[in-house]
């Protein structure tokens, strides 16, 4: 009942904000509210205003989550993340819950343009090696990426957005919570607010620094003998040099060490949710990034980027999610990269307003291990399952240029070419082991192209645009090498999905109380799907079909109070039959919920306090490919409180699960039983920041 409920309330929500924005007076906006449109950077590698991006992106705050940034991005229309232990997550971006190498190649996580991982070598907890604490916003892409970006831009990309070196803000936060949960977290400048050398006219001998630290984790955890702590440190330096170029240096390193609680068996019990029968169970790794961004300006109008740059990773891990066998899985690469774009103005020409070119290089060699040690079970044999290496190439050019239709109509067209090439070598013995096979020594090479092309069309202060997109990803090397008995690797090709967007976005009403909005309609066709099913066996080359409608809108109705709503309608279906694991064409994918809402009521009633109460609801959806067991989904609201106290100091307090629903952040079926990460009881967080 309670479900009916708020189904019903959802979709009323949904009519009535729908109706608003048609309904409401196009009350005409100032050339200032105008320009109070964001600027992003990741349409174009360039910056660029939100309003003129043809096609749909987000942009959110970073700093603001408590230890785990899933809440933030639960803020952008048609996205879900399953929170597991510690740092552990899956993600959703226009998709059903992804796992295995579909869940790590889907979608594409990135610190200023360059990406956490390779994209070969992926991980499903693509955000651990996140520094939301050390960045100015997160921009989310929906769908196939620009031409800009390449594998694993398929469903989705999230781009975080460093603090420029040259932000001579400093702050220091500190946040305590239930079950030992702690994050203290320092940004220091080299300059003091007010100094004159690092403003927008510094000198050409101006240089400056910024060093971001972070403590963060849970000492004590909601379930038994689980936990984690995490150490994050971003240094960046910006400078000048000669020949009117402009450097920016970046390192991140990330340091991970956690108790991992498996799934429980039930979510409604709470002592029972608290148990953890995988005592055993963790997960470490460490990272390290360093990228050099140079910008220089050329004649003709040209502005060259090139950044190179080095990552390397390690992972040791418990696969507690393989029926009990609890395998330990060690993977770790490291890469050489560089990325080039030159970006043209073409003010002369009347075909052609912008032009943006380049070409991506990267090489990787990784390796992975997988060892079992406990006694066999479901086929799962101790010993050695996995041991090989990989090395990767891959090479990449793209164009990008804006055709100009009208004054206020705009084309924009591009194209990306890529080739993807492994060398794999296998260190145990080929062939078939338990469910396990292991490919004998092999090459590998795909080429993928990917054409775009999007549409803009200015209406007053209201945006109409539309895009026809093609995404890739290559396999990740875990789809191509750590095969199931009964695959070869030749049955693997590469993923493509095809994807039509259509929507608005824009501003209403007066520029003292607007309500501004995006609204989005799409329609995806993917095949080649290679993915997991419930019995943990690999399914090879299947086809699926997404579509649904998004909404993320921001109303004023006084001064003191603001809303914001997002709300997506997406149907993910399986568009083929497989009668092994009882998947029928034209079914749901199992972890699609078809309604997802989060609505926040802000309410300041002074100039230094904010009261915020937020609603997150998740429908209900099947848990299996046979859609023969379901999760009936869940309403979380959430309270915060802030308030400050001092100029520059900040005192908050957030109550999570304010209702004290019994939840399940994960709902999942695999090897005949139903299984869950438990959602966590009321608790709550107390916070202390100060800008100086």
């Amino acid at each position: 009942m309670q479900g009916t409920h708020s189904s019903k309330l959802f979709f009323l929500m949904s009519c009535l904000i729908g109706a608003s924005i048609f309904i409401a007076p196009n009350t005409a906006l100032s050339n200032e509210a105008l320009t109070l449109q964001p600027l992003i950077v990741t349409g174009k590698r360039s910056a660029s205003l939100q309003q003129n991006m043809p096609g749909n992106i987000s942009v959110l705050p970073a700093g603001d989550t408590f230890i785990h940034l899933v809440d933030a991005l639960t803020l952008v229309p048609g996205v879900m993340m399953h929170r597991g232990s510690g740092v552990e997550h899956l993600s959703s971006i226009r998709s059903p819950v992804l796992v295995g190498g579909a869940g790590a190649g889907s979608f594409l996580f990135m610190e200023d343009g360059i990406a956490f991982r390779a994209a070969g070598f992926a991980n499903v907890n693509a955000l651990l090696d996140a520094q939301n604490e050390h960045s100015a916003r997160i921009e989310v892409i929906r769908g196939p990426g620009p031409a800009m970006y390449g594998s694993n831009a398929v469903h989705g990309l999230v781009n975080f957005i460093s603090q420029s070196p040259y932000d001579e803000t400093s702050d220091i936060d500190v946040r305590l919570g239930s079950y030992g949960r702690y994050r203290i977290s320092a940004n220091l400048a080299s300059q003091k607010p007010g100094s004159q050398k690092l403003g927008s006219q510094r000198d050409d001998d101006a240089k400056a620094y910024r060093l971001g630290v972070t403590l963060t984790g849970e000492t004590e955890a909601y379930r038994a003998a689980s936990g984690f702590d995490q150490q994050k440190l971003k240094f960046q330096s910006g400078w000048k040099g000669g020949g009117d170029t402009d450097y920016r240096l970046i390192i991140s390193a990330n340091h991970l060490e956690q108790e991992t609680a498996g799934y429980a068996s039930t979510y409604r019990d709470r002592q029972a949710a608290k148990m953890n029968t995988d005592e055993n169970a963790f997960r470490n790794a460490e990272s390290l990034r360093l990228a050099l961004y140079a910008e220089t300006r050329l004649s003709g109008d040209r502005v060259l980027r090139l950044t190179p740059y080095i990552r390397y990773h390690d992972m040791r891990f418990l696969m507690h999610f393989l029926a009990s066998a609890d395998p330990e899985e060690t993977n770790r690469h490291y890469s050489v990269g560089v990325q080039s774009a030159i970006t043209q103005k073409i003010n002369a020409s009347k075909f052609l307003s912008e032009l943006v070119y380049g070409v991506d290089v990267e090489a990787t060699k990784g390796e992975l291990t997988q060892i079992q040690t406990r006694p066999a079970q479901f086929g799962f044999l101790p010993g050695v399952h996995y041991d090989y290496t990989v090395e990767a190439e891959t090479f990449a050019g793209f164009m990008q240029g804006e055709v100009p239709l009208s004054a206020t109509s705009q084309l924009t067209i591009g194209l990306r070419g890529e080739h993807t090439a492994y060398s794999y070598e296998n260190r145990t013995g080929n062939g078939v082991f338990g469910r396990f096979f292991r490919p004998t020594d092999r090459d590998d090479d795909f080429q993928t192209w990917s054409p775009k092309i999007g549409w803009v069309n200015k209406i007053g202060a209201q945006t109409v645009f539309a895009n026809l997109t093609r995404g890739h990803r290559a396999p990740q090397t875990t789809d191509l090498y750590r095969l199931r008995n009964g695959q070869t690797p030749d049955a693997i090709k590469a993923e493509q999905i095809d994807s039509f967007e259509i929507g608005m976005r824009g501003i209403i009403g007066q520029s003292t109380l607007p309500l501004s909005y995006e609204v989005a309609f799409y329609k995806m066709q993917k095949k080649h799907f290679h993915f997991r099913d419930s019995n943990s066996e690999n399914v090879s080359n299947g086809k699926t079909g997404h579509e649904g409608i998004e909404l993320d809108m921001q109303l004023r109705p006084t001064q003191n109070l603001t809303l914001n709503a997002q709300l997506s309608y997406g149907v993910h279906s399986y568009e083929f039959s497989h009668a092994p694991n009882g998947i029928v064409k034209g079914a749901d994918i199992d972890t699609a919920p078809r309604q997802i809402g989060h609505v926040t009521a802000i309410w300041t009633p002074n100039d230094v306090s904010t009261l915020t109460l937020s609603w997150h609801h998740i429908g209900k959806y099947f848990t299996d490919e046979r859609n023969s067991n379901d999760y009936p989904g869940h309403d979380v609201v959430d309270l915060t409180l802030v308030r400050e106290i001092a100029e520059g100091t900040f005192l908050s307090l957030r109550v999570f699960n304010l209702m004290d629903e019994k939840y399940a952040k994960r709902a999942d079926y695999a090897f005949g039983n139903a299984r869950y990460f438990p959602g966590e009881a009321r608790h709550i967080a107390m916070g202390l920041k100060k800008a100086f």
